[in-house]
């Protein structure tokens, strides 16, 4: 793996990055990447990322497609140029904001739209013991998710009230 080419609190810095995320299982180069354009306070082009981590552009740009897709790394080109600079926004509420949300929304949105429906046709079918228990795991899953989806609203309400 290469050094990281930058001055000592930007990789003093990113180290604590790499420690607070590799319990996520996020490789080092996504860590340097996101580590490095959370601190720095401007865009920074693929070539510079790539000079400051010591990994290929091609390495560079692999893992921008990856880590795009979670919609925390912001891409610009500048006008009469090609080159492809890139930030993030450095409002972690916003960031972790945004992957509560992407994380959870899709399955508390698919229940809320599929259980009730299995819930009320299970409800006059179910007549084994077996059967009786298992929906009410579904009736608990269902109900743990709307708990869940309040717990969810009420933080981020307490973030916005935060950023206020």
């Amino acid at each position: 793996m290469p050094e990281l080419h930058v001055d000592t609190i930007v990789k003093d810095f990113i180290d604590i990055f790499k420690e607070s995320h590799s319990a996520l299982g996020i490789d080092n180069l996504s860590v340097s990447i996101m580590g490095i354009l959370f601190f720095e306070p401007g865009e920074v082009s693929m070539e510079e990322l790539a000079g400051m981590t010591g990994y290929s552009l091609t390495s560079i740009s692999q893992k921008l497609k990856y880590l795009s897709a979670f919609g925390i790394i912001k891409r610009r080109t500048r006008p009469g140029s090609k080159k492809v600079y890139l930030y993030v926004e450095n409002d972690l509420f916003r960031i972790w904001n945004q992957q509560i949300k992407m994380r959870y929304e899709p399955e508390i949105n698919i229940a809320k739209e599929k259980v009730p429906a299995l819930i009320k046709k299970y409800e006059s079918e179910a007549t084994s013991q077996e059967d009786i228990a298992r929906l009410e795991v579904m009736k608990n899953y269902y109900s743990q998710i709307l708990q869940f989806e309040d717990v969810l609203n009420k933080l981020f309400e307490m973030i916005d009230a935060i950023q206020k």
